[in-house]
């Protein structure tokens, strides 16, 4: 049906230049495309959202930039995988299999080899954990089961105390070391008053 240089399909007043009131399918059997610049949606007649519907309630694919790895898609705005309504730019309800992770930080605690660096002594360490059941400047368990962790910053933190222990570590090899040094000097001390008394 023309209508003032509109084409309706299934409608008399078609509202564009190609109006279809009904279901729409294109290639049928063979390998056609439908090519497009802007695809807006309508959710149900009565419904003021302009959600667009890829495949919905049909359990198939939707596949985009299926040309090949060098096909991008952008995205203005958040994407919700499991969930209908995400609070970051990425958000998803489930688990997450990849290679490899890479994550921006500002700043990473190599400053706790630094001379001005405070290092908690080792009773300072346990009086913290006797009192809050956690090591300090890492959040308790139940902070995590609330807040969840933020996977940069977590890192970072457990490579503050990793460097702290180190640290520790170094320490109490050199009074190791300086104590072996003692034995051996006794030891020869008492193996030469051996020798004196017989």
């Amino acid at each position: 049906m023309l209508a003032g240089g509109n084409v309706g399909i299934g409608t008399t007043t078609p509202l564009a230049k190609l109006t279809v009131v009904g279901h729409v399918n294109i290639g049928g059997e063979k390998n056609y495309r439908l090519r497009t610049r802007h695809v807006d949606g309508k959710d149900y007649e009565s419904s003021n959202l302009d959600d667009l519907f890829l495949n919905y309630n049909t359990g198939k694919h939707v596949r985009v930039g299926f040309g090949g790895k060098d096909s991008n898609m952008y995205v203005s705005g958040k994407v919700g995988i499991g969930t209908n309504n995400p609070d970051a730019t990425l958000a998803v309800n489930g688990n997450i299999h990849t290679k490899e992770v890479k994550v921006d930080l500002n700043g990473w605690p190599d400053y706790v080899f630094e001379d001005d660096y405070k290092l908690p002594t080792l009773q300072e360490v346990e009086d913290h954990i006797t009192e809050k059941g956690h090591l300090e400047n890492i959040p308790s368990a139940a902070e995590v089961t609330e807040n969840g962790i933020q996977l940069g910053e977590m890192n970072a933190k457990l490579l503050q105390k990793i460097e702290e222990l180190t640290l520790y570590m170094i320490e109490q090899n050199k009074k190791t070391e300086a104590l072996k040094i003692i034995v051996t000097a006794q030891q020869k001390e008492i193996e030469s008053l051996k020798k004196n008394t017989k």
